[in-house]
């Protein structure tokens, strides 16, 4: 269950950020049972853009180069495995391309960078859909998922629930109203305790997504090579919540 103030963020977030207007043509390409499914919706609707879906039978390659040159899509989100498939060369009127659901690499974006906007988008089961996005990415410099955005708070803390300085790998938590209340009919889920930062009282819930980041220049966050603190049997995305404590606030939090 997400709330509509998570959503209102994120289709503010993605207008803004994304450079969306009423004249632009957005893709429809995940399935519904994917939570991007949502972030194309707000992508379209949140300017009054038009949306184009894609038929179930364009799974990438050949056929989704064709059908973003023929509906001259202006904005897409595209998983980085499916993008991978796809030539960027003719698609010049394609503005923005989101990638997100996988990790994205250099060579990546050196492919779909350079003659459009390309973001990187990251976000656990548990957020509306997104916490954090990068700026446009540049081919050559390092591949990022930016910063937390509008409606959500992000922290790189070690073990003891202390912030970590920059370049010292710590557990990414987020919180806000970008964070998600839990499952449909599952209460556990809903129970969401104190952030354990001091400077944000008001926060609904802490959650830590199993993601080890270190915090880069000018707010941005970096993957770890590590990547996760989930052992293979916790899943990565509908895993059971576990409690934790943070001892900092002695108050719980949760982290999944």
């Amino acid at each position: 269950m997400v709330t509509h103030a998570g959503l209102a963020a994120f289709a503010d977030e993605q207008r803004e950020r994304f450079g969306v207007t009423a004249h632009s043509r957005a893709l429809s390409f995940a399935s519904t049972s994917f939570d991007a499914s949502v972030l194309e919706l707000l992508l379209a609707f949140g300017a009054g853009a038009t949306m184009v879906i894609a038929p179930p039978t364009v799974l990438g390659g050949v056929e989704l180069h064709e059908l973003l040159d023929e509906q001259t899509i202006t904005h897409a989100f595209v998983t980085p495995a499916a993008l991978a498939t796809v030539d960027p060369a003719g698609l010049d009127h394609l503005e923005a391309v989101v990638v997100g659901g996988d990790a994205c690499t250099a060579d990546l974006v050196s492919r779909w960078a350079p003659r459009r906007r390309m973001f990187n988008a990251y976000g656990p089961t548990e957020a509306t859909v997104a916490v954090t996005i990068s700026d446009s990415l540049v081919a050559g410099e390092t591949v990022t998922i930016g910063g937390p955005i509008r409606g959500v708070d992000a922290m790189v803390l070690d073990s003891r629930l202390h912030s970590v300085p920059g370049r010292v790998v710590g557990e990414l938590y987020v919180c806000g109203d970008g964070l998600a209340r839990g499952y449909l009919a599952t209460p556990r889920s809903r129970q969401r305790g104190s952030s354990p930062t001091r400077t944000d009282p008001k926060a609904l819930g802490c959650t830590a997504p199993g993601i080890l980041c270190v915090k880069i220049a000018h707010g941005r966050l970096s993957i770890s090579d590590a990547r996760t603190t989930r052992s293979r049997s916790e899943g990565s995305g509908s895993n059971s919540v576990k409690s934790t404590r943070c001892w900092r606030r002695r108050r719980p939090c949760i982290r999944l």
